[in-house]
């Protein structure tokens, strides 16, 4: 409750406290009694506000800034060093926004563990699949996705533009910074050029629309967006997926909580991006292409011709799902969606040997997690 007084009255002992409690709160370590000059010296602390912590992520409003990016960032590489897939640091954008001359040293951006080496950069990272570019621009959090574009497309790359305001304009600008600032839209032969060049862009540009904001959560969701282009195939799958958020109640606080627990390793740390929480595996996999109400459906694609099985008897559902499984993998085909009865049945190998093999095996393991916490 606050502390008010009428007109004239002299200013009460609660309401001092109050405000002690308040800067004793923004101090290090502030002690009682009169303050000292040698405080800091004595204490081996500087005197000040605190460092933001992954803590304080929790709190609603509480803004991200570019240091606590910059580990989501570390974490997200170190977890995709497999695949060839890498995000530059936060500062990246910035160095190529205000130096257009200078993108043979931004570009070590990408890599600070191969000391900026320009050369290297290009070989390994810059020709990946799959590229993203985390911004910090006009007081907000958004980032660029660059996928390899599907064979049937004219283009080499897609780049995708995903900001949690859906701010077009400041996207439009960040498109422009990058065409004209960088090789990322190149040509895989020509990323390599110092200069960009238009006449050797091989590419093209969409915007991601996704759940607007509550708070001052764009740090985390950007982060998030990352993540989820990490799991994410090509373009179209990652579209899907931030589509799926949207069925998220309460997304702004998850996302929160789960930057928290990302940054802090006795809450999990990294290992939450091998095993997502459960609100996260549901907005991402349970595509809603079957109705969840039905144990036994299954939908399965094999030479261009969808089939769906809906209802069928357990006897029937392991004949047909045998031989739609043999066929689909024989094929190479994608299975789209599997409930979870079905999906248990099946073996980690034959998982994956469809294209989103990885993404059905980690919906299967949270099945069978789900399943052993109910038992």
């Amino acid at each position: 409750m606050a502390v008010t007084r009428s007109q004239g009255e002299p200013s009460s002992r609660p309401a001092r406290a109050a405000k002690s409690k308040a800067l004793l709160h923004l101090s290090p370590k502030a002690k009682k009694g009169p303050k000292s000059a040698n405080n800091s010296k004595e204490s081996g602390r500087k005197s000040g506000p605190r460092k933001l912590t992954a803590a304080n992520l929790r709190k609603k409003n509480v803004m991200m800034d570019d240091r606590l990016i910059n580990r989501a960032i570390d974490i997200l590489n170190k977890h995709m060093s497999s695949t060839g897939a890498t995000i530059s640091d936060i500062f990246f954008f910035e160095h190529v926004k205000s130096d257009p001359k200078n993108w043979l040293e931004n570009r070590g951006h990408f890599n600070p563990n191969i000391g900026g080496n320009a050369a290297g950069v290009n070989g390994q990272l810059l020709q990946a699949k799959l590229v993203m570019v985390p911004i910090h621009f006009d007081d907000h959090f958004s980032c660029v996705i660059r996928f390899e574009a599907k064979e049937e497309k004219s283009v080499k790359w897609e780049l995708a533009s995903i900001c949690s305001l859906n701010d077009y304009e400041s996207c439009g600008y960040i498109k422009n910074i990058i065409n004209d600032h960088t090789t990322l839209p190149h040509s895989p032969e020509y990323i390599s050029d110092e200069v960009p060049s238009e006449d050797r862009q091989n590419s093209e540009w969409s915007f991601v629309p996704c759940v607007a904001q509550e708070e001052l959560e764009c740090g985390p969701r950007t982060v998030l967006h990352l993540y989820v282009a990490s799991l994410s195939t090509d373009l179209l799958d990652f579209k899907a997926k931030i589509e799926g958020l949207g069925r998220v109640d309460g997304l702004a606080s998850k996302v929160r909580h789960w930057i928290a627990d990302l940054l802090t390793p006795r809450s999990g740390g990294p290992a939450i991006l091998e095993n997502p929480p459960e609100w996260l595996v549901d907005a991402l996999w349970s595509r809603g292409t079957l109705d969840p109400i039905n144990a036994n459906a299954l939908a399965w694609s094999a030479q261009g011709e969808d089939a769906m099985i809906i209802g069928a008897s357990p006897e029937e559902m392991a004949g047909i799902q045998g031989a739609a499984i043999n066929r689909a993998a024989h094929e190479r085909r994608e299975v789209r969606d599997v409930m979870a009865p079905d999906l248990l049945q099946i073996p980690d190998a034959t998982l994956l040997e469809f294209r989103d093999g990885h993404d059905l095996l980690e919906l299967k393991r949270h099945h069978q997690r789900r399943g052993q916490g109910e038992s």
